[in-house]
Order: C-alpha cells, then structure tokens, then sequence
C-alpha cells in the first residue's frame, strides 16, 4: 500500500525565540522569589508569602512550558499521512483522526512570525465521515482553533514547506488541483 508520511520539524530560530522568551519569564519568576525572600520584612511575607511564592513558581512554569512542548515535539514528531483513501494525524506515534481524501477541497503552506505549517481546507459537506482514533483527542477544539488562528478547517503546526513540497511528486495519491503554495498569513 502507497502511502506518504510527512513529518513535523522545529525550525531553530523558533526554537530560540521560544527559549529566549521563557528563558526572560522563569528569570523574572526567580528574581521575585529571590527578592522576596531576602528583601522583604517577616510581617510582609508573613501576609503575602504564600501568594508569591505561587506567583514566583507560575511564572517558572509559564516560561518553562513552551520550550518543553517544542522540545517534545521533536522528540515524538506528529505525523500526516496521506494513503490512497484518507489523510490521517498522528500525535506522539498514536493516531488522531484520519479524514478522507475526497473531502479534501485545498491543501495549501502557510507562514508567519509565529508559526508555520499546513492548512486542510474541506469539501462541506462531504459524503463520508472524519474518524477518530483517539477518543481523548478533542477534534471540536483543534478544529475551533484552526478556524480562528488561522481560517481554515485544520491546521498542522511545525511541517517544512520543503516536507510540504514533497507532496508534489506523488501526484497519482493526490489531485494537482488541491495543492496551492505560497501562502503566507
């Protein structure tokens, strides 16, 4: 059975940005609890040290958070894959959802400052159904997000337009006509 299996690849200077960014909110995090504890007088933190103490840590974990999602993302890297019927998901070598082909009105890259990926535009309606694999994995959310992030029916975060472009040589899988590149958004 012909099937296509693209993968998800961080870009460095994202991965970057995104350390950078965390890297500033855990220090400020740190700097808070250090300057509580040494600074401020007993009866301060006798009212307000619980309070900072959790404000110092959320802001640990708030920056930290980031970068450890990237940093497993490129560990389990999510997966399309397109077979002769579906185009199925994957996240963390366990399948999402499969939606078939003939639903599949436009595939198209897109990139921005934030971001870069693939976006799935559907056929509405379609005469067969999205399946889902995972039950845990809620499609109403990813679809919700994809619609308003960035207007389409499904987006795939972290896929290369190179990876992307390699679509273009299986052309017996997929229709021409669906394939657009050079979106930005």
């Amino acid at each position: 059975m012909e099937e296509i299996v693209l993968k998800t690849q961080v870009d460095a200077r994202f991965k970057r940005k995104i350390l950078l960014k965390g890297s500033f909110i855990s220090f400020l995090g740190c700097l808070l609890l250090f300057v509580a504890g040494v600074f401020f007088p007993i009866h301060i933190l006798s009212a307000f040290g619980i309070p900072i103490f959790f404000i110092g840590i959320l802001m640990i974990r708030w920056g930290i958070g980031p970068y450890r999602k990237i940093s497993k993302q490129e560990l389990f890297p999510n997966e399309l894959i397109f077979t002769k019927k579906t185009l199925s998901y994957r996240i963390q070598n366990q399948n999402a959802f499969s939606i078939p082909l003939n639903a599949l009105k436009q595939i198209q890259f897109s990139s921005c400052k934030t971001t870069y990926g693939i976006k799935v535009l559907l056929n509405i309606p379609f005469s067969e159904k999205i399946l889902l694999h995972n039950p845990r994995f809620n499609i109403r959310k990813f679809h919700t997000q994809s619609q308003k992030r960035f207007r389409c029916d499904f987006f795939f975060p972290f896929f290369y337009e190179k990876t992307f472009r390699g679509l273009e040589k299986f052309g017996p899988l997929l229709e021409k006509s669906i394939l657009q590149f050079d979106e930005k958004i």
